[in-house]
């Protein structure tokens, strides 16, 4: 059945199901495409706001993507909780930085979200 469950805890939970939280994860600077969403944009539904951007974007490629991955190595009891804008590090090579981490219960481990990017060796994009 349905039990009641804090405002808090929904947006701890969220973290572990790859939903993203407006101001957190996703501001007015993310598109669809860059945060996984391009799937609510209906293209075909005639004009609107921002169409020919997100197109473009479309045909030219993202340049980051909204990621959700699992700390490895990580003990919840020793190790400090990450809370956000720790940078993701990929190969070695910095990636781009987390927006919203928490412990996934399900999944027994800590959880990120964030935003990755390909950097060259001096940082850029």
């Amino acid at each position: 059945g349905i039990k009641n469950a804090g405002y808090y805890a929904l947006r701890h939970l969220r973290i572990e199901n790859f939903f993203a939280y407006w101001g957190l994860d996703l501001n007015d600077r993310t598109t669809p495409l860059e945060s996984g969403r391009a799937f609510r944009v209906k293209f075909d539904k005639g004009d609107f706001i921002g169409k020919a951007a997100l197109e473009k974007q479309r045909d030219e490629g993202v340049t980051k993507r909204f990621v959700h991955f699992q700390l490895e190595n990580y003990d919840v009891n020793l190790d400090l909780w990450p809370w956000g804008n720790e940078p993701i590090y990929r190969n070695g090579r910095y990636a781009g930085l987390t927006t919203t981490c928490g412990y996934g219960f399900a999944l027994d481990s800590m959880v990120c979200l964030g935003f990755v990017s390909d950097f060259d060796d001096d940082g850029n994009e």
